[in-house]
């Protein structure tokens, strides 16, 4: 996963992670703090597609974080996982360009810390 991290973003540690680590410190309690983004994310043609985040969240509440793609954000509830250590899924429908110019932002909402983000899964086509 190559992904940037900007704004406090960090590796954490989770065992049922890919590669035994995740994304923390997205978003935070005030300001926009840490976030991670994708650049170069390539779709073999010009879509609507649902991507699916692995994260981490230990609240008995959702988390909040917003993402964007290609300049178009939403807002999404991530979901608490059953424990620290095995992710949950959220999913979000997006326009995917055709090529390698997308990018993918998942950044905070100003209002507390989002999700640790594990994994983004992004379709072939």
């Amino acid at each position: 996963e190559n992904a940037t991290l900007s704004g406090g973003a960090a590796k954490v540690s989770c065992s049922g992670c890919s590669g035994s680590s995740a994304v923390g410190y997205i978003g935070a309690t005030s300001g926009s703090g840490g976030s991670i983004r994708w650049s170069s994310v390539s779709s073999s043609t010009s879509t609507t597609t649902t991507l699916r985040f692995k994260h981490q969240n230990g609240d008995t509440k959702q988390r909040f974080a917003i993402v964007n793609v290609n300049g178009n954000s939403q807002t999404i509830a991530f979901l608490p996982s059953s424990d620290g250590n095995t992710p949950a899924s959220s999913s979000v429908t997006v326009s995917l360009n055709a090529g390698s110019s997308n990018v993918i932002t998942v950044s905070g909402t100003g209002s507390g810390y989002g999700p640790d983000i594990d994994r983004v899964m992004v379709p072939t086509s």
